[in-house]
């Protein structure tokens, strides 16, 4: 029996339909690896959460400091020290709570090159969680859970856009006496961009919108007692800490 061939309008029928057929499908399939990226990013999170709070449990209900002010061990202020050279980095100081290096790390997160983290030692490390500097920054003392006015409602660390290989803090207290946040630090990481996974001090996570976040939820407020939205006008450009107090 003779076979007949396809024909070159059949042809492009059939690639016509599957290039439609990917075009719905793809961001489909997109929106479905940022949703597990996201979930798995929030696991995370809770882990760091639940790290914390164990910590409090060992250490008189004390947050960890991103320096040992006993020791003097001070480091550039708001930025903390390398996690895998330095025992005082936050990090360090919650890994025998987690014991998974790769738990600092959200999966949707820009990855460092191997000439970025050997700019500072060898088989460095990236991490994409940030520290809220009210509560970590050893500039401001060592915090007690007890310092907290609302525990549910104060963030503790949220991810960020990229690898880091210090041990960032945002906001951070300026040498100049005042705090402030570099908006590159945090930026949206899931559903478009526009969300981040957020752990808080009484141990729960979840996923907040950045133009939901206050300066109130970090614990800073304005002079006159007023907390305002974290970016201004949710403008990423404009983090709106500069001019607060951080008061718990």
């Amino acid at each position: 029996m003779k076979f007949k061939g396809f024909t070159l309008i059949e042809l492009l029928v059939v690639i016509a339909i599957i290039a439609i057929l990917a075009a719905i499908l793809f961001p489909v399939f997109a929106q479905a690896r940022d949703k597990a990226r996201q979930s798995s990013c929030l696991s995370n999170v809770k882990q760091i959460a639940t790290a914390i709070i164990l910590y409090t449990d060992d250490y008189d209900e004390q947050y960890p400091a991103s320096a040992d002010p006993d020791k003097g061990d001070l480091v550039p202020t708001g930025w903390g020290t390398m996690w895998d050279i330095n025992e005082h980095a936050v990090h360090m100081q919650l890994f025998p709570y987690i014991k998974n290096h790769k738990l600092f790390v959200c999966p949707s997160a820009a990855k460092l090159s191997q000439g970025d983290r050997n700019t500072y030692t060898a088989g460095h490390e990236g991490k994409t969680y940030m520290w809220n500097g009210g509560v970590f920054d050893v500039t401001n003392g060592v915090q007690a859970m007890a310092a907290l006015n609302n525990p549910s409602s104060i963030v503790l660390a949220y991810d960020t856009a990229g690898e880091d290989v210090w041990n960032r803090m945002c906001p951070y207290y300026h040498p100049h006496g005042h705090w402030w946040g570099n908006a590159n630090y945090i930026s949206g990481m899931h559903a478009s961009k526009t969300l981040i996974n957020v752990a808080y001090a009484d141990g729960h996570a979840k996923g907040v919108k950045i133009t939901q976040l206050e300066t109130k939820d970090f614990g800073f407020y304005l002079p006159n007692g007023t907390s305002r939205q974290w970016f201004e006008g949710g403008d990423p450009q404009k983090c709106a800490c500069y001019d607060c107090d951080f008061k718990g």
